[in-house]
């Protein structure tokens, strides 16, 4: 009821999102850039970092999660009460063992009861960079139009994939005007 009320009056709405994938997919630097509007050097993150980005429309607060090993295993507890998922991929890794790591990082997520119904925005970071992926390469290397990912975002959530660049905002209007429509009617996190 409050975002009926909140998109009624004007008021911004509340969304939480959580920030996942494997270590060096550049979440960090997403996120800084989108608060900061600018490239800033990052570290690896141990733990998390959040910020709040604010727009007419929406206050988005992200939890960027790190993606080392050790903390994949403490995902599922940032997750609980998000509205939406990023899940950032690295569109220049071609390592054989990442990809299928990613791949299988993504596909728990997709197939958590905890996450059912949520909306997943998939972004493939770096393509600003010669050696990334196209989006075909992309479709067909991660099968996402394939088998039991097409299967699970039929039914479980809606998903949208997106080329990005934290470098320079490559495509930055597409994924805050996803984000605003498939947030109108999520139920608010803050009551």
């Amino acid at each position: 009821m409050k975002n009926i009320i909140n998109l009624i009056s004007g008021k911004p709405q509340e969304i939480r999102a959580v920030m996942l994938g494997l270590d060096n997919s550049g979440k960090t630097k997403i996120l800084q850039q989108w608060k900061q509007s600018e490239v800033v050097q990052t570290n690896p993150t141990i733990g998390f970092n959040f910020e709040t980005i604010q727009t007419q429309k929406q206050n988005v607060s992200i939890w960027d999660v790190g993606g080392q090993i050790k903390q994949r295993k403490l995902w599922s507890y940032y997750t609980v009460g998000t509205n939406i998922l990023i899940f950032v991929i690295d569109s220049t890794e071609r390592d054989y063992n990442r990809v299928q790591q990613a791949k299988a990082e993504l596909l728990q997520l997709l197939q958590s009861e905890a996450l059912n119904k949520k909306p997943f925005l998939i972004l493939f970071n770096k393509s600003d960079l010669p050696n990334s992926m196209s989006k075909e390469e992309i479709l067909e290397e991660y099968q996402i139009s394939l088998g039991i990912y097409s299967q699970i975002m039929q039914t479980k959530h809606k998903v949208n994939v997106i080329k990005y660049s934290a470098m320079n905002n490559q495509n930055i209007e597409q994924v805050f005007d996803w984000i605003r429509s498939v947030s109108k009617f999520q139920p608010q996190y803050m009551q």
